[in-house]
This record gives structure tokens, C-alpha cells and sequence, in this order.
């Protein structure tokens, strides 16, 4: 690998920050829809709607820290207060046994990830250059893709040795904290304040510094919107695959497993393919259309697991391409003073758009089938690669 394109120290441990916090994350959220469906007796319905709505909380959260980082010039203490609120949260969750109690809980999980993430993403961009930012995100996204691999893993053996959700549930701070130390002593700003910010007093970002973002900026944001808006939770789809297949408790973490295998695998090749590609659409319609085509499996799978397994694999490799080059595309096309905005706004946009899907396709499932939702959101993502398929060939007919 070129100089230009090693993934520096900082991008690193940035990078095994994602790998354990989504470590934790799993090990609660592999069984967190069936605890809900099963032992908390909670529908279809309202389940996408607290999907949606805790997604959009902490989607809404990113657009709040990618303000504030760019505000204070400080973007690890954002970074390792949202850490700290994610660890806070894990024996919370552990302790609610009430779905009142445990909406809350996961409402300041995802508070504290939505606080984390847009700081995170603009500490990757500092920190990487024009050659190698595609590669850097796409290492953060791997990391993040194989921690929650690893998360899936451990969840499934320790419902095995335990058959106690709660206890289950208790080991995911020991991931969470291993996190907040990785912050505090290797992520660094890219420049201190002491060097770079004394005595200077920040500009104020206009409404018109919004407005004059980049059309491609607007373009990316538009099909963001609308594919959010098809994405069938996760939990849907695992609740889905495990009536369908009538599977042991244990072995539900396993799909979670293949989901973040596409996704740690197309995460960190997406970024290697991206920084090669002069046409960077391209990777945008390819990732869409593995989403449509998780879709379709996920519609045929009932008769076959190797079908199931191929969805949960594609659903997992779209996930890694969106994570990966949206986040590094779109912080690119803003100035540097407005990268933790533009990364808020993108984040607010997906908000809207997850909240509006959780809600209308959870709603679907529970009046009609679960699979009806899978022919809903393969529509839906068919509108957002027809309108990215369309700019492409504006953009670069001439």
C-alpha cells in the first residue's frame, strides 16, 4: 500500500471504537425483537414504529453533534461523550423488563450513538486525504461491520450458556467500556485548539452557506431519503427469518452473523473499488441494487435456508456500501468548515426517511404479511435507483 493511502493511527483506533461499541450493541440487539415479540407481547406495528422512531432519534442526534463539532472544534469530546452515554444505557436495557422502561433505555442508546457518529465520521475525514478517504471509511466500516459479526457470535453462545436474556444482556458493557478507553487514550482532534483555535472566534454558519451546498450534495441526499425510506428494519427481517425457519433462540444471532459478514466484507471493497472509480454513482446503483435483490430473496426464501442465508448476506453488503461511501461522499462535497453540518443534514434527511419507513412498513406487516413489506421496499428502492440511474447519465452524457 502507497503512503498516501495507509489508514492513519487516529483512523485506527477510530475504527476499534465502532468494532467494540457494535460489539455491544449486538449481543442486546440480536435478540432485542424477539424479546420484545415474544416475552413483551408487542406487535408488528408498534415495533416498526419504535424501530423508526429510536432510529430517528438517533439519526436526528448526528445532525445536533455534526453542528456542535464544527461549532467547538472539538470533535473527540462529542465522540467519547456519546461512547459514555452508550455504556450508561447497557445496564439499563439489561435491568427494564417493561416496554415503557426499555423504549427509554434504547432511546439514550441511540441518543448516544446518533451523539458519536457524526463526530466520528468528520474525525476519519480530518484525518484522511483525497487518496485515501474512501479506503479509511471503508476501514471504519468493516471494523464496525466485523464488531457487530463478532457481537452476533458471542450473543448467540451466550443465550446458549445462559438461556437468561437478562444475563445475556448484562455482558454487553464489558465490550461498551473497552470503547470509552479506546477514546480517551488513543483518538485524537486532527487540530488542537491550542494551536489552531485560541483567540480565533468561529464563524457563524449562515443559511445561505446551506443553500449553496453542491447540486451533487442535494443529489445524494435526494436518493438517500428515498432508499431509507424502503429499508426493512432489521429487526422485521430477522423476526421474519426466524418464523419463517421456526428457529431456536440461540441460533438467531447466526443470521445477524451473515448480515454483518456482507457488510464488514462490502464495506472496506466498496472503499477500495470507490477510490479507483471516476464515476462514484456507479458504486451507489450497484449497493441499490443488492438491496433490491435482498428484497426479492427474502420474498422466495421460505422453501429454501440457502436463499435465506443469500438475503441476510446481500442485506448485509448493501448496508456496508451505504455506510461506507454515502458518509465519505458526502463529506466530501462540503467545505471544511461545514463538514459536521453537511454530515448533520444528510443524517437528519435519513431520520425522517427511517422513521416514515419503520412506520409504513411495520404497519403493512402487521395488516397484511410480513413479506408484503419485502414487495413494498423492493418498489420503493426501485424509485431511488431509477433516479440515480437518471442523474448519472445527465451528469456525465456530455
Amino acid at each position: 500500500m502507497s503512503r498516501n493511502n495507509r489508514i492513519p493511527s487516529v483512523i485506527k483506533a477510530v475504527g476499534f471504537t465502532s468494532f467494540f461499541i457494535n460489539t455491544s450493541t449486538l449481543i442486546i440487539f440480536s435478540f432485542f425483537a424477539i424479546y420484545l415479540k415474544d416475552e413483551l407481547h408487542i406487535n408488528l406495528s408498534k415495533l416498526g414504529f419504535l424501530d423508526g422512531t429510536v432510529e430517528a432519534i438517533s439519526y436526528s442526534m448526528k445532525v445536533f453533534s455534526g453542528y456542535l463539532s464544527d461549532l467547538i472544534c472539538n470533535r473527540k469530546i462529542l465522540l467519547l461523550a456519546g461512547s459514555v452515554l452508550l455504556l450508561i444505557a447497557k445496564p439499563l436495557e439489561a435491568i427494564c423488563t417493561k416496554f415503557v422502561p426499555l423504549f427509554c433505555a434504547k432511546s439514550m442508546e441511540r441518543l448516544g450513538n446518533g451523539l458519536q457518529s457524526t463526530p466520528r465520521d468528520a474525525i476519519v475525514c480530518d484525518w484522511s486525504n483525497k487518496e485515501n478517504k474512501n479506503i479509511c471509511f471503508g476501514f471504519r466500516q468493516s471494523m464496525a461491520s466485523l464488531g457487530s459479526l463478532i457481537g452476533a457470535l458471542l450473543a448467540s453462545l451466550l443465550f446458549y450458556h445462559f438461556r437468561d436474556f437478562q444475563k445475556v444482556f448484562w455482558c454487553s458493557c464489558i465490550p461498551a467500556t473497552i470503547a470509552v478507553l479506546i477514546v480517551i487514550f488513543f483518538v485524537k482532534n486532527k487540530h488542537s485548539i491550542s494551536n489552531n483555535q485560541v483567540g480565533k472566534k468561529h464563524e457563524k454558519i449562515k443559511l445561505k452557506d446551506i443553500k449553496n451546498l453542491s447540486k451533487e450534495y442535494w443529489t445524494l441526499l435526494s436518493v438517500a431519503g428515498i432508499y431509507n425510506v424502503a429499508k426493512i428494519t432489521d429487526s422485521m427481517s430477522i423476526i421474519y427469518v426466524a418464523y419463517v425457519w421456526k428457529l431456536n433462540l440461540y441460533l438467531v444471532p447466526l443470521f445477524f452473523a451473515i448480515f454483518h459478514i456482507g457488510a464488514s466484507v462490502s464495506a472496506y471493497s466498496a472503499g477500495l473499488i470507490a477510490n479507483k472509480l471516476k464515476k462514484i454513482e456507479t458504486i451507489f446503483i450497484v449497493g441499490i441494487t443488492i438491496f433490491i435483490i435482498a428484497d426479492i430473496l427474502f420474498i422466495f426464501c421460505e422453501n429454501n435456508i440457502f436463499i435465506t442465508i443469500l438475503a441476510m448476506f446481500c442485506l448485509g453488503a448493501y448496508s456496508g456500501i451505504a455506510n461506507s461511501i454515502f458518509p465519505a461522499q458526502i463529506s466530501g462535497l462540503v467545505p471544511d468548515n461545514l463538514r459536521g453540518t453537511g454530515l448533520g443534514i444528510y443524517n437528519l434527511a435519513c431520520a425522517i426517511s427511517l422513521l416514515c419507513g419503520g412506520t409504513l412498513l411495520g404497519f403493512i406487516a402487521e395488516k397484511s404479511q410480513i413479506v408484503t413489506s419485502f414487495y413494498v421496499s423492493a418498489c420503493i428502492a426501485s424509485l431511488a435507483l431509477i433516479f440515480l440511474t437518471i442523474y448519472r447519465y445527465l451528469k456525465y452524457k456530455d
